[in-house]
């Protein structure tokens, strides 16, 4: 198996073709990028996404891309997540997106504020894959099919 570099702790490829390495800093560049882009930067904002939190991984992404395309950026982002994590979304009156999301081994919620409710879960997941190493925590990250910390 690969291994991912995600600050002091790994992530694990099952594919061993893909030797891409997902760095804290570039998952805290994606999150800075996610909490700071416009609405008609959804788009472009959530290929990045995919290519840097999905890219390792030995799945089809195709479906996502196609999501993407067709405008439903908010089901690709929820489609991103581990299957066990939990998530909540919220659009407030004012219009401000706020999504919080929980990894299985996270000891708690993590939450960020986006101009799109898509581009607000893309910035809370990666806050909370940077909090889960930041932490010490480590496991799965909730399917088979996604890499996992160690």
């Amino acid at each position: 198996m690969d291994r991912l570099n995600l600050g002091e702790a790994t992530l694990e490829s099952p594919d061993p073709i893909g030797k891409e390495r997902i760095s804290r800093e570039l998952l805290e560049d994606l999150l800075y990028e996610s909490t700071i882009s416009g609405e008609d930067e959804e788009a472009g904002r959530m290929a990045e996404a995919v290519r840097i939190l999905a890219g390792s991984e030995s799945r089809d992404c195709r479906h996502i891309d196609d999501m993407i395309s067709a405008g439903g950026c908010t089901s690709a982002a929820i489609a991103l997540l581990p299957g066990d994590a939990g998530f909540l979304l919220s659009r407030g009156r004012s219009g401000a997106n706020l999504a919080s999301v929980s990894l299985a081994l996270g000891e708690a919620d993590v939450s960020a504020q986006a101009s799109t409710p898509a581009l607000a879960l893309v910035a809370a997941y990666a806050a909370a894959l940077i909090a889960e190493t930041a932490g010490g925590r480590c496991g799965p990250l909730g399917r088979e099919d996604r890499p996992t910390i160690n």
